[in-house]
Formats: structure tokens, C-alpha cells, sequence
């Protein structure tokens, strides 16, 4: 009886860290939002036949609840518009980017099944210190996430670049690019703000598969420790 009470136990906890693990998953974030401002350019994409200007670049977040060290942000709603900020945002979910495909709302007209991993290998691969280099990772994020983008009116430096980011010459499609660094900030629709991504630290989670791995290890030191008390007893 005291066994079945014990496994139960053992078994209610496992339940309940890998309930909040994965729920700790799903958390919201709230940062401040700033745009750096870029180069001015003309777009078209999935749902805008006709060109639009638009600055393309990056934005600062400043983290605000939990606090943390602020990092770059690349936009990838190109269908919603804001202006420079500072906004105070809300991320409901934050999601490793490598995990994400073109089956997700938020890339459905990307013509990269892998979208999520092509964006991460951008993220990775290729240093954004410049305005240049940002506006042209701007640029490539929009190509990656939609098939029908197009642009123009950017320098000769930022085109280069650009063609050097979307060429994804040395991109390997079983490397996992930044693991749970290259990250999916998912703001909430009432912002009315654009999903964002970056190569960050701050709101990632471990994997599901991770998750399920540390909670299962806790539960066995548990049961070896009850094992070696109820000898020590006997």
C-alpha cells in the first residue's frame, strides 16, 4: 500500500513538472519596443499587389517583465505597420525558430517549408552591426517568410548584401541553426504589433522532448533515493 502510495506520488509530480514546464513554455514576455529606423524602401508581398514604402531595419526590445539585457529584433508581420516606438508589447508565446514551418499561420505563404531554420541560419550566419547589414537582414527575413516579396529602391551595398543573406549557400537543412536562441516572439493581437525574431538568450525555453527528459530524471533519483531509504530501514 505504501508503494502504490509512493508510486502515485512520484507519478502526481512528473505530471505536474511537465505540466509547468510546457506551460512555462507558453509564457508571455513584455518588452519595450524601439525601431532603429533603415533604409527607405518599396515593397510588394502576398496581399500587397501594389508598392508600399516601408523603412527596412531592426528594432531594439528592452525586456520589461521578467527584466533582462535588451537585444536586437527583426519584424516579420509585413502586413502590420508601427511606427518608431517606444511600444510596450506582449509576447504570449516565445518559440525556438528552428522548429517552425511554413504549416504555421504566421509563415503560411513562405516557400520554404523549413522557413523557421532558414530565418535562425540568417540569424546565425551573418553579423548585423551596420545599418546596412541590418536593412538587408530586414530584407531577407521578408523573403524568407513570402514567396511573392519583392523590393526595391535600397542601395547597391544593401542589394549585395541581400543577395549574399537569401542565396543561403551554406545553409544545411539537418543543422538546427541558434537551438532555443533563435526565437519566435508571438505579440498579442490586441497590440496590433508585428511578431518579431531574434537571436536572443532572453524568453527561450528548453525543448518539449528536453522537458519531458529532466522531469522523468528527477522522477528516477526520486524512486533510487526511496529505494535505498526503505533498505536502510529494513
Amino acid at each position: 500500500m505504501i508503494k502504490s502510495l509512493l508510486q502515485k506520488t512520484l507519478l502526481g509530480m512528473v505530471l505536474f513538472g511537465l505540466s509547468g514546464a510546457l506551460e512555462a513554455q507558453a509564457g508571455s514576455v513584455t518588452l519595450s519596443s524601439t525601431f532603429q529606423g533603415g533604409e527607405s524602401v518599396q515593397v510588394k508581398y502576398t496581399g500587397q499587389n501594389s508598392w508600399q514604402s516601408t523603412t527596412a531595419g531592426a528594432f531594439t526590445e528592452t525586456p520589461i517583465s521578467p527584466g533582462g539585457s535588451a537585444f536586437n529584433a527583426y519584424c516579420v508581420s509585413l502586413n502590420i505597420s508601427v511606427g518608431n516606438g517606444p511600444d510596450t508589447i506582449h509576447a504570449t508565446t516565445t518559440s525556438p525558430l528552428s522548429s517552425v514551418t511554413n504549416a504555421s499561420p504566421y509563415f503560411a505563404n513562405s516557400g520554404y517549408s523549413d522557413v523557421g531554420n532558414r530565418l535562425a541560419y540568417l540569424l546565425t550566419q551573418f553579423s548585423a552591426t551596420t545599418a546596412d547589414q541590418k536593412s538587408a537582414m530586414a530584407l531577407a527575413i521578408w523573403d524568407t517568410i513570402d514567396s511573392k516579396f519583392m523590393y526595391r529602391y535600397a542601395t547597391t551595398s544593401i542589394d549585395n548584401l541581400y543577395n549574399q543573406y537569401t542565396s543561403f549557400s551554406n545553409y544545411n537543412s539537418h543543422t538546427a541553426y541558434g537551438g532555443t536562441n533563435a526565437t519566435l516572439f508571438v505579440v498579442n493581437a490586441n497590440d496590433h504589433y508585428q511578431n518579431l525574431i531574434s537571436l536572443t538568450s532572453y524568453g527561450s525555453v528548453p525543448e518539449p522532448a528536453s522537458i519531458v527528459s529532466a522531469v522523468v530524471g528527477l522522477a528516477g533519483m526520486g524512486l533510487v533515493g526511496l529505494r535505498r531509504r526503505r533498505k536502510a530501514v529494513a
